[in-house]
Formats: structure tokens, sequence, C-alpha cells
């Protein structure tokens, strides 16, 4: 893993003009999503186009906004990843010595390189349940919680036994809906697998989510890899709650809009939307 942060240059320290995009950006890594590929960032602000946004990154990188971490691992090599610079805080009216922006440039320089696949997959689902914001009427992504936020750890004290991947809460057509989300990598063996299931299933029957999120119901996205995987996971919801667990590949679900009936559920084999009420 190489970072590549070059000391801001007296040119761009005068001359670089922050725009309304750069800062809100800037707020999305310190907020959000701690790192971004390029790919992502253009995902986010599509009307600049891939030479803009390119051109942007790097002047951005010049002046000290932005730091660049470049990993070697085989898994995603070469491919930039972009978090907060050591002058994010001017751009973001913030103390030099904020903790938050701190641990932020500290986490996004240290993840671990064998993690970071998973990480950048996580912010994907992230981008798409955020961007369908802007062509899905009546619509709107209300709470994202990652993994790695704090709040898992409480509620582990409370026998919360699970770590998903995020916790999302929307809002489509006046109705909400919570959901856990996981991404499964086809790597956890049978019997861990199972006693994930069982423990969600728990869940659901014990009440105990009225009491920690304060909704009603809730439903699991399971996004593997394949569809033979999700078929293989289909099968082993089967003696579960009926419609509790909700299962697509991944390239069905990034090559969809998000309310396409694309799901397969462990209640029916019919094709489903995450606009179907829980």
């Amino acid at each position: 893993m190489r970072l590549t942060t070059p000391p801001p240059s007296r040119r761009h320290l005068t001359s670089l003009k922050l725009q309304s995009r750069d800062v809100e950006l800037l707020t999305l890594l310190l907020n959000h999503f701690s790192l971004l590929t390029r790919r992502q960032v253009s995902e986010l602000y599509p009307e600049r186009g891939v030479r803009r946004t390119n051109r942007r990154l790097r002047s951005l990188i010049s002046a000290g906004y932005l730091s660049q971490r470049i990993p070697t691992t085989y898994l995603i090599r070469e491919i930039p990843l972009y978090f907060v610079g050591p002058r994010a805080y001017e751009a973001l009216d913030l103390d030099p010595r904020d903790p938050h922006i701190l641990a932020r440039r500290k986490q996004a320089a240290h993840l671990r390189e064998r993690a970071l696949p998973h990480f950048v997959l996580t912010n994907a689902v992230h981008i798409k349940f955020l961007m369908a914001e802007h062509c899905v009427p009546d619509y709107k992504l209300l709470t994202w919680i990652p993994s790695e936020d704090g709040i898992w750890n409480r509620l582990a004290e409370f026998g919360f036994a699970l770590r998903p991947d995020a916790y999302i809460e929307y809002r489509k057509d006046d109705v909400q809906f919570s959901v856990f989300l996981e991404l499964d990598r086809a790597t956890e063996r049978a019997p861990r697998l199972h006693d994930k299931l069982a423990a969600y299933n728990d869940y659901a029957l014990s009440g105990s989510f009225q009491h920690h999120f304060a909704a009603d119901r809730f439903r699991v996205l399971f996004i593997p890899p394949t569809a033979r995987r999700r078929e293989y996971l289909l099968r082993a919801m089967n003696s579960s709650t009926p419609g509790l667990f909700f299962c697509n590949a991944f390239q069905e679900f990034f090559s969809m809009p998000l309310f396409d009936a694309q799901w397969r559920s462990n209640e029916s084999d019919v094709l489903l939307s995450l606009s179907t009420p829980l």
C-alpha cells in the first residue's frame, strides 16, 4: 500500500478556489464513506464527467484537501482511493485537532488491505441507495449505519449478537422500511452461516427490534457474488420466518434500478421489490 499525498504547492495554496461540490465531497468522506474510488466519486457527481473529475481530484490532492491511497494487493491493485486530506479541516471549517477528522484520516490510511475490497463494495451499495433519490419518486434514504459504527458494540451489551454490513432505513411511497445488509462473500462455512440466519430469525421473533430501532419489523438483504450462491442461501433460509430474508446477486443488484423487482425471498420464488411491504 502506498500513500501519495504530496505537500501542498504554494501555487495551489493561493489559487485553488473550492467549489460547493468539493466541500460536499469532503463532507461525504468525513461523515459517510471514509474512502472512495474515482469511479465512486464520478457516480456521486455524474454531471462532472470522468476527465473533469480526474482533474479536480488531482487539484484537491495537490492543495492538500484530499489524500490518496493506492493499494498494492492483487484484490484491488492500483486503484486509487481518496480520503480527507491534511487541509480538509479548512474547507469544512473545523479545528485542525478535531478528533473526528483525525480519526477518519487514520482509519482511511491504515485500514487493512485485505478489508478494502469489502469496504469499497459496501460503499458501492451505499451510493446506489443514496443516488436513487435523484431518479425515484417519493423515495428518501433516511439512515445508513455502517458496520464500524459504535452502536453495534452498545447493542451487543443488550443481546444483539450480529454485526451487519449496514443498517438502512428508507422511505418509499410514504412507507418506511428497515433493513439489515449482509454482503455475502461465499466464504462462510455452513455452520457459521446457519448460526447467522438463526440469530436474525431469533431477533425477529424476540420483539427486541422494536426497542432497539423503534420500528415494528425489518428484513435482511443478502447480496452474494453469484446466482449459484444465491440459490444456496435461499435453501439455507427455508426454515426461517417467511419473508424475513431477501436475496439478490451482485450483478443484478448493480445493473438494475434500485426498486425493480429483482429480489428472491425465503417466502416466494416471485421476484420482489425493495418496496414490497414488510
